[in-house]
């Protein structure tokens, strides 16, 4: 089965999301219930504990073995920050930018680095883990 983990401040989801964009369940974590759309599963978050410790918490009393996380900075950053991952795969482009947002910051082991034509990759382990 197919799984698509949300974070949502607001709780809602997109209608696209629930009828087209995924195959299987959307679990939404949220402080506030949100709108119910075809196939959603709300999880309520406690204001203080960090969300990722809730989601990877309530993933693995669900039986969830792992997780691909793809945000935007601030969720990634959060989850780096509260020690919850094992690998990241750092995909670095040629062209400089200069505005947007900065993504985080990762100290962990290189496992290994690949150069293509305009891309270079990089695979890092969380040693701590």
């Amino acid at each position: 089965m197919n799984f698509k983990i949300i974070l949502s401040k607001s709780g809602n989801v997109a209608e696209y999301l629930t009828l087209n964009e995924t195959n299987g369940t959307i679990i939404v974590f949220s402080e506030v219930k949100g709108n119910n759309g075809v196939n959603v599963r709300w999880v309520k978050l406690e204001r203080d504990i960090p969300a990722a410790r809730q989601v990877t918490d309530y993933l693995y009393t669900e039986g969830f073995q792992s997780l691909l996380i793809e945000g935007g900075a601030g969720v990634i950053r959060h989850f780096i920050e509260a020690g919850l991952w094992d690998e990241a795969r750092i995909f670095t482009g040629k062209k400089e930018f200069n505005n947007g947002i900065r993504g985080p910051e990762i100290q962990g082991k290189l496992y290994s680095f690949s150069e293509f034509e305009t891309t270079g990759l990089e695979t890092v382990v969380n040693e701590y883990n």
